[in-house]
């Protein structure tokens, strides 16, 4: 598989807006040259990354099987560096021990570089335990989180890194302006952060992808979530990403209300949207 050939893998789908021939043209040779694209009307969008996760998720499960047992956790981790390098994925350890029951499959988080779209998987000292006993459950959070950085992917490939540049400046702005305010002990800073974050038109359509893979592996089909759509309620205990908004967010208050209302607008349009909103190249 050449380099940079996820590009054409990663399949974006759009609810709002159908792309013009015009769009497909600039889309397809911008994945072609590795460059971002400026389509500002399409960045508020739905982008579909079940599929990819799904395929990512499959090459992880194949490397579990294949990888000789016995290697270091530093080891094993530069042999799925090897593999996910095409995908500009890496594998990376933290060395701190798993603190939420999230983390104990052996993946502590994930993060996205805006500039290189290189996703880091931050693994600590579960993974090659859980690795090697091909836990279902490592596997299907590797696809939740990765399903969540490849929305934020499709954000930037979407935007001119000018555009995703001022976002980030705009966001470090009002983060600071909070650790700045001397009237605000800590407990209450952290709590506006993450009010702030959540609040994000890019965590929202995020969330809502992983939110919506939560509730599937949980059994729930698209009519059962929808009923729980329309009820405004989720219980945190079938969805991580859920738990976060419940935490800090009350649909008894009015702003927030606002917030959960956007959120579960993106989960219905995941489930919903139409086949003819996609562009690039279909291999699926």
């Amino acid at each position: 598989m050449k380099k940079h050939k996820y590009l054409k893998l990663y399949k974006p789908r759009f609810v709002r807006h159908d792309p013009t021939k015009d769009h497909i043209r600039r889309i397809i040779e911008a994945t072609r040259n590795y460059m971002t694209i400026s389509i500002p009307k399409m960045c508020e969008a739905v982008i579909r990354t079940d599929k990819y996760a799904k395929l990512l998720e499959n090459e992880l499960i194949q490397s579990s099987k294949s990888i000789e047992k016995n290697l270091t956790i530093l080891q094993l981790l530069k042999k799925l560096n090897n593999v996910f390098e095409i995908y500009l994925i890496k594998f990376s350890f933290n060395a701190e021990d798993p603190k939420e029951k999230e983390e104990f499959c052996g993946i502590s988080r994930m993060s996205l570089d805006g500039k290189t779209k290189i996703i880091v998987v931050y693994c600590n000292n579960n993974f090659d335990i859980n690795f090697y006993k091909q836990d279902k459950t490592l596997f299907q959070t590797f696809f939740e989180l990765i399903a969540h950085e490849l929305s934020h992917r499709g954000q930037i490939l979407l935007r001119s890194y000018k555009a995703s540049l001022e976002i980030y400046n705009r966001d470090i702005k009002k983060d600071s302006k909070i650790l700045s305010n001397i009237n605000l002990d800590a407990d209450e800073k952290e709590r506006l952060l993450m009010r702030e974050y959540l609040s994000r038109s890019e965590e929202i359509m995020a969330y809502a992808n992983q939110i919506l893979e939560e509730l599937r592996f949980q059994g729930l089909n698209s009519k059962q979530i929808i009923e729980k759509l329309k009820s405004l309620k989720i219980d945190s205990g079938l969805s991580s990403g859920m738990d976060m908004y419940n935490k800090y967010f009350s649909i008894s208050n009015k702003d927030d209300l606002v917030v959960i209302k956007r959120l579960f607008r993106y989960i219905y349009e995941y489930i919903t949207g139409k086949e003819k909103h996609v562009f690039g190249v279909d291999l699926f």
